[in-house]
């Protein structure tokens, strides 16, 4: 029974830190699928999203496994939401911990512009557009109606892939599901409830779980996420200081820095396409695994 674990926002590359690489994840799924030692899959999530687009280049790997005849298992850490719940939507079984946060089930945009604030230092921007939806990505000028239109549209769409991804997963009508939908965050307890998890229960309990569907009397685990960098992991630990520090007592430099903290991480994610994302941004995720 092979175990990936895939732990903090999702991107399709990792910028560095404690993030889930989609290209990553996609070589160690690839690798369970193609080797013939390895009956079952079991994926650790830990994480509150991030981008659609690289959040469904995992589903899709998870997918193209259970189709290979290897059954696909869940297993929620502290947080499984939006994107985290997106790759896990259309597995074999899914499991949480009672207090799990899960759900999180919608998507939004994000594409900043500071027209005003430029303005407002007396910086103008000046130039000619051939077509209504040219320059738009500018940061020096407010989005035009038409870009606004195909944007909206463009999240309406990912939002209903979304909710029917998790229809056909879970095995609900798209009206269930768009009930416990809308960004509504779970506990595992009731998302049990709900239907959006199959069980109760940590790694080893998802581990059992494969090894049965896979029909295994007698197994190895094999752990294919690479060992954790010493270096990462203290660059994040004191990045994580860094942060806590700056939030002392509330101060207003701490909210400006929280602020710009998340926006710039929302910015890091801007390779996906549509700039369309799953994240639940009140989730917080540690690194327990």
């Amino acid at each position: 029974v092979a175990v990936i674990h895939a732990s903090g926002a999702i991107f399709m590359d990792n910028p560095g830190g404690s993030f889930i690489s989609a290209r990553e994840v996609r070589e160690q799924i690839r690798e369970a699928r193609h080797d013939d030692s390895v009956a079952a899959l079991v994926l650790r999530v830990n994480s509150p999203g991030g981008s659609s687009f690289a959040s469904e280049i995992i589903r899709q790997e998870l997918e193209l496994t259970q189709l290979a005849g290897k059954p696909v298992v869940i297993s929620m850490a502290d947080v499984a939401a939006s994107g985290g719940y997106w790759i896990a939507a259309t597995a074999d079984r899914v499991f949480a911990h009672p207090g799990t946060v899960t759900g999180s089930i919608g998507v939004f945009s994000i594409v900043p512009s500071f027209e005003e604030s430029l303005a407002a230092l007396g910086i103008q921007g000046d130039g000619i557009d051939t077509a209504p939806i040219s320059g738009v990505f500018s940061p020096a000028k407010a989005m035009s109606a038409p870009m606004q239109r195909i944007l909206q549209a463009s999240v309406d769409s990912t939002y209903q892939k979304f909710v029917h991804l998790v229809a056909r997963g879970r095995q609900l009508s798209p009206e269930q599901v768009e009930a416990l939908a809308q960004g509504q965050v779970w506990s595992g307890t009731h998302a049990l409830d709900h239907g959006l998890v199959d069980a109760l229960g940590g790694k080893q309990a998802a581990i059992d779980a494969a090894a049965e569907l896979a029909g295994l009397d007698d197994w190895i685990v094999r752990d294919l996420s690479p060992p954790v960098d010493p270096r990462a992991e203290l660059l994040s630990s004191l990045m994580d200081d860094r942060s806590a520090s700056a939030e002392v007592n509330g101060s207003p430099l701490g909210t400006i820095y929280q602020t710009v903290s998340r926006l710039s991480a929302m910015l890091e994610m801007s390779g996906s396409p549509g700039q369309v994302y799953a994240l639940c941004e009140s989730c917080e995720v540690t690194l327990r695994q």
